[in-house]
């Protein structure tokens, strides 16, 4: 059984409990009136905590979930939904399309929705990293460092990058080991995790490699970077 399906038998298995001990102190009209009530309260309490799209990637680095909600959420908002899928795509080994969605974007207006340019920075980032595109990496270093809005570890996580194309594994070793506990969004902490390991890889550190490519091989995560770590951890045995 999956976790969402035994998460429902939970709550149903409570609900029902509870009806059957209301029922043993309370008249039928009074126990028609509490259910409603109940019932009501947790419509609008669905309603209000209704997760955002972002939070398939950051609690369940579920990439998958995550862009079948975003279609679904801004299917009337073109230009959210190119950013938010250009995210996503990174994250899905697919950077290539994730770049061309970025290029129907106009960036001087999108500089207007600060949370979305955001995103498209750290999108960009990611890009910029694959391709070994320092310029592009010291542009957004610059930009995180003189606006921390965009996310407390973005700064680092540029310099981290930057110090890995420049082959510098040393210094890169010491600033992942730093902010790496300091990370709280799944899917950032495992692709950190597997530029960790090759951190260790290329200093000829296996066995640390191994036990870190181990840890992100055996999340239940459905992201590219679980699957990089597992095909890693087959070529290193």
């Amino acid at each position: 059984m999956n976790r969402k399906f035994i998460n429902f038998l939970l709550k149903f298995a409570i609900v029902v409990a509870a009806y059957v001990v209301a029922a043993q102190y309370l008249d039928n009209q009074s126990l028609i009136y509490v259910t409603i009530g109940v019932s009501f309260t947790y419509i609008v309490y669905r309603f209000l905590s209704k997760r955002e799209p972002l939070e398939e990637l950051v609690r369940y680095s579920n990439v998958p979930n995550y862009l079948r909600k975003i279609d679904k959420r801004y299917a009337n908002n073109e230009t959210s939904r190119l950013v938010f899928v250009a995210y996503g795509k990174v994250y899905d080994d697919a950077s290539e399309e994730s770049e061309k969605l970025l290029r129907e974007i106009n960036v001087e207006k999108l500089k207007e929705q600060e949370d979305l340019y955001h995103l498209y920075l750290q999108t960009t980032l990611r890009i910029a990293y694959e391709d070994e595109r320092m310029e592009d990496l010291e542009e957004i270093y610059k930009i995180a460092l003189a606006d921390q809005a965009i996310h407390p570890n973005t700064e680092e996580i540029a310099k981290t990058m930057m110090l890995m194309t420049q082959d510098k594994h040393q210094e890169a070793l010491k600033v992942l080991l730093e902010i790496i506990p300091k990370e709280n969004r799944r899917h950032v902490i495992m692709e950190l995790e597997v530029i960790l390991a090759e951190c260790y890889l290329e200093l000829n550190q296996k066995e640390d490699a191994k036990a870190v490519l181990e840890f992100v091989a055996s999340r239940k995560y459905l992201t590219k970077d679980v699957r990089k770590a597992t095909s890693m951890l087959v070529d290193l045995n």
